[in-house]
Order: C-alpha cells, then structure tokens, then sequence
C-alpha cells in the first residue's frame, strides 16, 4: 500500500523478553487499515536485562524511529498494549522517570503523537513480530555506547561518595526487599494481588523503579534499605533544615516507601528543632460585639513620663476612661474603678491581663472586689496580650493622643467625640448624645437621640469580620492541635520543659507543670515535646500561676493553690 500523508496513520509496538516488533497502517476510505512496513529486531545482551516496561518504551522509541521517514512532520497515534506507558509518554515529569526512561522520553520529543492503550490480543501483528523478531547479528551501536554513558552519568553525579555507593549496592544485596524488588524489576510486576508483602508499598511506583549500574532506584533516588534508614534519615536533618527543605533534599536523591512522614516525625521529636522553634500565629478569635454600652470592658496599665495610669475602655462604644496611680497596688486600682463606676455603671465582665494586681492568687483583692460588684473577671494567658486586643490597641491610641497634645484633657475629649469607623463617636454610643467641644457646633446636634442599633451591629460585624481575615492573611496562619493533660511539651518563652495539666476556661489555654511550678500559657507558647527531661526550676516566679501540685494532687489530677510565691 502507498503511503498517504493525509491519511490517519498509527504505529503499533511490542516487545518480547527477546525482540521488538513494530508495525504502521493508514486507515482507508472504507474504514479499514492498511499496513504500510512491519519491522523486528532481537534485543542486544545489555537490553534483555532492561526491566519490561523499559523494553516497551524501547519498543514505541525503536518503532517512531525506524518509520520517521513516513512520521517526521506529521501527527499519529500509537498504540501500546502496556498500559502504565501511556502517563509516562503524556503527562508524566521527567523528574519522575528512571535515567533510561528519560532518555527514551526525550528521544521522542521530536515526534508528534498521541499514545493509546489497545489490549494485547488486538495487537497481533506487533506481538507476533516481537516474538519471531529479525535475528540480526549482535553490533554494540553507538546509540546504546550513548545510553549506558548517560545511566553512568546519573549514578555517578548522586550526592554521595563511591564507597558510599558500594556500601547501598551491597545492603541491598542483602535486603530481603530490595532482592525481591529488583527480580520484579528484571522479570515483570505480577498483579496487585500476587505482590510480596514486603513490596506491596512500592507497588504504586512500581514503574518508577529500575536498576542502574547495580543500584535499586526510584526515577534518580537510590531506594535505601532498612538497614541504612536511620543513619541516612539523620543525615537529611544534619544542619536541622525544617520539614519542607529535609523532603526537598530527600527528593533529591533517595527514597523509601513512607519517607516524608518519617521525616516530619523526625523533625517534631528533635530536642535541638524544639528549643529553637516557634508555633505559627493561629487563627484569631474575634471578640464578640456587646448587646449594650458598659457591658464589657477592658482594663490595662500603662506608664508615661515615669507615671502609671489606669486605662478602661468600653468594648461597645471604645469610650475611654483613665485615671493617674499613686501607687501599683490592687486597692489603687480598685478605688478608681469603683469612682469610674460610680459614673457608668457596673460591667458584667472586666478583661484584664494577668498582672499581679488582678492575679487571684498573689492577691486575693480584685477577685473579692469582682465578687461584691457582682461583675466576671476574665484575665488573659501571661505572654499574650494580644488576646485582650481592644485595650491594647486602646492604650497606643490614648498614649498617641497624649504625646502629642499640650492639654491631654482636650485630647481625650476629641477622641471621645470623633466618629469611629461605624460612623458614631465614643460618646454617642456610650451616652446617646454628642458632647459639646472647642469645635463649634450647632445646639440642635447636641440633643440625646437612640443610636440606631441594627446599622451599627451590621458595621461592626462587617469591622470584626474584615480584621479577623486581615490578621490570618497577614500573619499565615494555621490552626494547632489541642493539648492533652499529661502530655510533654516545651514552654518557648521560658526554656522550659514541662507537663499539661489540664486546660483552662479561656481559649487556648492551659496549666503547664515545670518542676514544682506551674505556668499558665496560650498554645502558642507550647511545642509538643515527645522527649521529655524535666529542667531545672528557673530562679525568677514572676509569671508562675501560684499553683501548686502535691504528690496526693498528682495521683487525683487536683490542683491546690497556693497563697504565697512558691520558694
């Protein structure tokens, strides 16, 4: 049959664990295929040793090859009757493919083809070819001079030295898998179901493994034995890389099945790595918007120009209020708040830090004057401030405002009547009227009316929302796993080792024990740690909880506080 440029043209190959065969047909007019050539050939001593989807891939390159003078500018099909070919020659990364593979890949780069899986009894003429293949006389070609230069080439550019090499070809040798592996390799895959357990999780990349130069590879990676595991796994954590750069260097020259995950679990139970780590930010818990003004406050302390103050501000309408301390005592505190109270009324919840002025422990003051007010007082976790943002935010404000005005009482003012981003100043929303200020004014916008309350909740859901997605955008954050009591981990701001004791009322909290002391701290403070050896106690108790376990509180979990620092 003449050949016809025009026509639909399709190559078929096949190979046989001695020959190849090959065949190219045009489709008629009538729907029938016409053969235009048959070709065969046996294969050469070093290419029977080939693993069989190598000798199929040698059989679509050999089969292009041998007809690309009818191929060569034009688009075909080929058909194979080796299914796991069809992602090697589509889709698949050459990263991803054995040195002999890549090779084949790139010889045919300068086709233009679409490869198709066709079962093998429908392949007839290319099976039988393969079978009974041309018995031509053995010549080494300098194509294959080329390939076994090129697999020499790979093994020899891996990141490891030749004694090193040596050492991996004989363990190998002696694994029970890596020998089972490699007669799979040589003599064909058997189905799922008949694979040796012990190379049952290499089945997936089952084409991806070959043998080069003596070595048991996956695409480039040397597949390394059991035996050597744990002496390469602390090699790809020398210089103690984190997760993503100890896989990325794994990748790059071994393997074994489970590799990434040995690797984190590696990196997680370091000493070293947990000393000097840090969690991530998690995501923020946004503040829920109050139902009414004074119903939820923030209290803090800040200093200026060698002068503390007091600083409470209200969660629904930011209004400030701030009064001078003579002294950094509890009952200061307490006083200025019953005279700012006095004016407003009484909260139902106060959020403070956890100083020792509002610490239940080291004074027993705030909780009691909490108590006959009838208001909660919720402290945040110490070394996390940021869990009380409304105040702070609020104390750079009023600092801020200070700093730069002459008359500090003006400035408070101001603030007070500036609108926020909700539209509504401080003072509107705390008392229902705009105060009357240096600013002139007309007397008619001085009259108390009714916030209008459904547009101001929508405007701050709509605030809260937006910060809430500005901060985890910012910050990448990522959610931690929560704690277990008894559970080892490593307090990062102290240096500590420590033991969970339970978790506390307040969001990401817990009670941490050290020694015979105990801390509370947010989850961003603790790292799991799967090693544990007990610290010595560090000589300063600033932050210590105040509580204490007993050899009777370890055995029932109960903790008893104490009054007074512990020694």
């Amino acid at each position: 049959m003449i050949f016809d440029p025009r026509k639909e043209t399709t190559v078929t190959t096949d190979a046989s664990s001695y020959g190849l065969g090959a065949t190219i047909c045009q489709k008629q007019a009538d729907g029938r295929k016409s053969v235009i050539a048959y070709a065969s050939r046996t294969l050469t001593p070093t290419e029977s040793r080939y693993a069989q989807i190598e000798k199929e891939a040698l059989a679509v390159v050999w089969g292009c090859e041998k007809f690309r003078d009818y191929l060569t500018g034009m688009h075909f099909k080929i058909e194979t009757d080796h299914k796991p070919l069809i992602p090697i020659f589509s889709k698949k990364n050459l990263d991803d493919l054995s040195p002999r593979l890549q090779r084949i890949k790139l010889r045919m780069m300068k086709f233009s083809y679409t490869i198709v899986h066709i079962p093998g009894k429908e392949l007839f003429a290319a099976d039988e070819l393969s079978r009974n293949p041309q018995k031509v006389p053995y010549k080494r070609e300098e194509l294959e001079a080329e390939i076994d230069a090129f697999i020499q080439m790979i093994t020899s550019s891996l990141p490891a030295s030749s004694r090193r090499l040596d050492e991996l070809r004989v363990a190998q040798l002696k694994d029970e898998t890596c020998q089972k592996l490699t007669d799979y390799v040589l003599k064909g895959w058997p189905s799922k179901k008949e694979v040796d357990t012990l190379c049952a999780p290499y089945w997936q990349n089952r084409y991806e493994i070959s043998v080069q130069d003596g070595l048991l590879m996956r695409g480039c990676r040397i597949i390394i034995p059991k035996s050597h595991q744990a002496e390469v796994l602390n090699q790809i954590h020398e210089g103690h890389l984190g997760i993503t750069k100890c896989r990325a260097r794994a990748r790059c020259s071994v393997y074994w099945p489970g590799i990434s995950k040995v690797i984190e679990e590696k990196i997680k139970s370091c000493t070293a790595c947990i000393q000097e780590s840090s969690n991530r930010h998690q995501p923020l818990i946004p503040t829920s918007f109050p139902e009414r003004p004074w119903e939820v406050l923030g209290l803090d302390l800040f200093k200026y120009k060698n002068s503390w103050y007091l600083l409470i501000s209200d969660y629904y309408s930011r209004y400030p209020e701030i009064a001078r301390l003579d002294r950094l005592t509890s009952a200061e505190i307490i006083n200025h708040c019953k005279s700012i109270f006095s004016r407003h009324g009484i909260p139902d919840v106060v959020r403070s830090d956890n100083g020792s002025q509002f610490d239940p422990v080291k004074t027993a003051e705030f909780k009691d004057f909490a108590k006959s007010y009838g208001f909660t007082h919720i402290s945040s976790s110490p070394k996390f401030s940021q869990s009380n943002g409304l105040i702070e935010a609020a104390v750079k404000t009023v600092k801020a405002r200070i700093k730069k005005s002459r008359d500090p009482y003006l400035a408070l003012m101001a603030y007070r009547a500036t609108p926020l981003e909700n539209g509504f100043s401080p003072s509107e929303l705390l008392m229902g009227r705009r105060i009357n200020t240096t600013l002139p004014v007309a007397t008619t916008q001085l009259q108390p009316y009714l916030v209008n309350k459904k547009v101001l909740e929508a405007k701050e859901e709509r605030r809260i929302e937006g910060q809430k997605t500005n901060y985890d955008k910012h910050h990448g954050v990522r959610n931690l796993d929560e704690l277990d009591p008894g559970q080892n981990v490593w307090i990062t701001d102290r240096r500590v080792t420590g033991k969970v004791l339970q978790k506390t009322p307040c969001p990401r909290s817990y009670l941490v024990q050290s020694g015979r002391r105990v801390y509370r701290r947010n989850r961003k403070h603790l790292i799991p740690s799967p090693d544990f050896h007990p610290e010595p106690e560090p000589a300063d108790d600033f932050d210590v909880t105040g509580y204490q376990h007993s050899p009777a509180d370890a055995a029932s979990d109960v903790i008893t506080p104490v009054s007074k620092d512990l020694p």
